[in-house]
């Protein structure tokens, strides 16, 4: 009989990181440009599940800003990286298919920002 406590279930699953990476205007909101340097609307996801973290490395003043929390997708919902300039900072946030999602940094301005969205695969 296979084991189905939550802890085994939790060991179970898998982890998918998603990476994006850019040098951020002075005073522009842009997409983060993901996988072979391009940006848009998104990357598809294989399977449903949760994106669990946000992790922004900021290059310029070697600093590490990351969220947390779990938002649903499913299957084939495309997941990207915007940048939003504010005025004095940028929020970098998830989307999923073009929409924002609860998870977001802010970085100061006019920084090489390497970006890590955590995508964990739903359990059966």
């Amino acid at each position: 009989m296979p084991n189905q406590t939550h802890c085994f279930k939790l060991a179970e699953m898998q982890i998918c990181n998603i990476f994006f990476s850019a040098t951020l205007p002075a005073a522009a909101s842009t997409y983060v440009n993901g996988s072979g340097g391009l940006a848009g609307d998104g990357f598809p996801v294989p399977k449903n599940g949760y994106i669990t973290q946000l992790s922004v490395w900021d290059d310029t003043n070697n600093v590490l800003y990351t969220d947390v929390a779990e938002d649903a997708v499913s299957g084939n919902n495309r997941l990207s990286c915007y940048a939003t300039f504010t005025g004095t900072d940028f929020q970098i946030r998830v989307r999923k298919n073009g929409v924002n999602t609860s998870l977001i940094v802010t970085v100061p301005i006019s920084v090489m920002i390497f970006v890590t969205v955590t995508f964990t695969q739903k359990m059966e």
